[in-house]
């Protein structure tokens, strides 16, 4: 919220209608009747009868007016934003140590598409986002860039079956982070941002891109690019290569002004999303067209107003003092 003018240079006008109400004021008034006035001292009350107040109100409401102000009101409204999901598919997801309502387990894969479906085909779907997918395993490839329909990634997301390919070990995190990059890098959307949902394993060395995690969060928050990330954590996968990537991702979200989740039930898995969707959508605000409210009409009014209670208060002469001349009293 802000003001704006028209014509400020009349604003300079305003020294002129302190010093017209100052005039006015030395101009003989209506006196007010007090009654026991003369027990009060001489040099008690204020030094401008009311209606220069009145009147120099009146005067600083017309400058005001004349200067055409306005009262600008900004259209706060969402921001078109693309999102790529790096999923891990490697074996490793394959594994069902994830609880769910059942008592069966579930693979780490089912639990976090099926978790990313309920997300992207809720709000997300009709909020103005743009998502695309990439899968790493041993390698990184984009599935899809970012569409505007989410639900065109179900087809997708559901035929992924993490499987082993010979010669093709661990999972690249950091080359699917540099290709999702690329892709929002061209992306029109002003709110950009990744999500990496693995199982907390990053060890394929040296990754792809040729660029590590660190190096690629820099490239990220130059582009202004937010990276979160979600670790599908299983019951059985809490080794050293988790511990690691773990720094790793906490650092690529601090440097993007992203967070890192970690879940282990599928439950949680939704609530981690939608926890990242809450922080993503606080940034996705952008403002539109800026609504302006004159102000000018409510300032003549007001002037209006004071000027008509500055002539009440000049009315005629009012009663003298007891012991002035012409009261028709005289002291002693």
């Amino acid at each position: 919220m802000s003001l704006s003018w028209n014509h400020p240079w009349l604003l300079a006008l305003a020294p002129l209608a302190v010093a017209w109400a100052w005039r006015r004021s030395r101009q003989p008034h209506r006196a007010w009747l007090i009654p026991a006035a003369d027990l009060l001292p001489r040099g008690a009350g204020p030094r401008w009868p009311p209606s220069a107040w009145a009147r120099l109100a009146s005067a600083l409401a017309a400058v005001l007016a004349v200067s055409g102000p306005s009262l600008v009101l900004p259209e706060v409204v969402p921001a078109p934003a693309a999102l790529m999901v790096v999923l891990d598919v490697s074996a490793s997801m394959a594994e069902a140590d994830i609880r769910a309502d059942s008592p069966v387990l579930r693979r780490r894969i089912d639990a976090a598409v099926d978790s990313l479906m309920s997300l992207l085909s809720g709000e997300a779907g009709r909020a103005g986002w743009q998502v695309g997918l990439a899968t790493v395993a041993g390698r990184a490839e984009v599935v899809c860039p970012p569409v505007p329909d989410p639900a065109l990634l179900e087809p997708w997301l559901r035929a992924i079956n993490p499987v082993v390919v010979p010669g093709e070990a661990g999972t690249d995190l950091a080359s699917g982070l540099a290709l999702s990059l690329r892709e929002l890098e061209a992306a029109p959307a002003p709110a950009r941002a990744v999500l990496l949902v693995s199982d907390g394993e990053n060890n394929a060395y040296p990754p792809e891109s040729g660029l590590s995690l660190r190096q690629l969060g820099q490239v990220a928050k130059a582009l202004g690019i937010v990276c979160h990330s979600l670790e599908v954590r299983g019951e059985r996968n809490n080794g050293a290569d988790s511990k690691a990537a773990r720094e790793m991702l906490d650092d690529l979200a601090g440097m993007t002004g992203g967070r890192r989740f970690e879940a282990g039930r599928e439950e949680e898995i939704r609530l981690a999303l939608a926890e990242m969707e809450e922080s993503w959508e606080s940034r996705r605000v952008t403002l539109g067209n800026p609504v302006e409210w004159p102000l000018a009409p409510w300032l003549a009014a007001g002037a209006a107003l004071f000027l008509a209670l500055a002539w009440r208060l000049d009315g005629p002469v009012g009663f003298p003092r007891i012991g002035e001349p012409g009261s028709g009293h005289s002291q002693g």
